[in-house]
């Protein structure tokens, strides 16, 4: 079933293109570009800048098959909430809050794979060790969290808030996927609170941001 756009929003998105003028596609695609390269750029560094790789007590096969899964859901999460789709308004909200609740899941169900192929893999910490890497997930996933509000800047006239959070999750899973190679701790409390918690937090914070960021001018007020 088609569903008809809210009442008004043509006038919206019409002043708003009135209000500014739109840059051309190659400078929005050099735009872009760039801001992926400084994504890339920044999570390289706050991983070294954290200490880098650094998995004690954790098979190779099993660090290797966990971080290209991650990968993977990072991947899929990026492109669901930073692509369009097949409309210009973007993607239908239903769609981008399933992101960013989802990624989470994604990651953890994934991981849960993996304990129960390698059961004595990792090691065992108390709880006050969880606050390090939910910090450090917070910090590797900051230059990709920038860098997709950025690319998405003003674009979104519909539910900018809902597209938020779902870069945020997307960005939140970049992070996740870097401390997951430089921590040794694979229980899934520690994973839950340390590694996934996160996401959901940047997942908030996007979505905060989202109206005064992703929302096109004259459409802020959009959810």
């Amino acid at each position: 079933m088609t569903t008809l756009p809210p009442p008004g929003l043509k006038l919206r998105i019409l002043g708003a293109a009135r209000a500014e003028p739109s840059p051309t596609r190659p400078a929005v695609k050099r735009r872009v570009a760039l801001l992926i390269a400084a994504s890339i750029a920044g999570l390289a560094a706050a991983f070294l800048a954290a200490g880098g790789l650094h998995t004690d007590g954790r098979p190779t096969l099993q660090v290797a098959g966990s971080a290209l899964g991650w990968a993977a859901v990072a991947g899929v999460a990026t492109w669901q909430a930073f692509a369009r789709g097949k409309s210009m308004l973007g993607r239908p909200s239903g769609q981008l809050l399933a992101v960013a609740l989802a990624t989470p899941i994604a990651l953890l169900g994934w991981l849960a794979v993996w304990d129960a192929r390698y059961p004595e893999a990792g090691t065992t910490c108390g709880l006050a060790h969880c606050i390090p890497c939910f910090l450090l997930t917070l910090f590797m996933a900051a230059a990709p969290f920038g860098a997709l509000l950025l690319a998405r800047r003003e674009t979104d006239p519909v539910h900018p808030r809902v597209t938020g959070a779902a870069l945020g999750a997307a960005a939140g899973a970049w992070g996740a996927v870097m401390i997951d190679l430089r921590c040794s701790v694979i229980t899934m409390t520690h994973v839950t609170l340390g590694h996934a918690l996160p996401v959901l937090v940047l997942a908030a914070l996007g979505a905060l941001l989202g109206g005064r960021v992703v929302g096109m001018r004259g459409s802020r007020a959009g959810s």
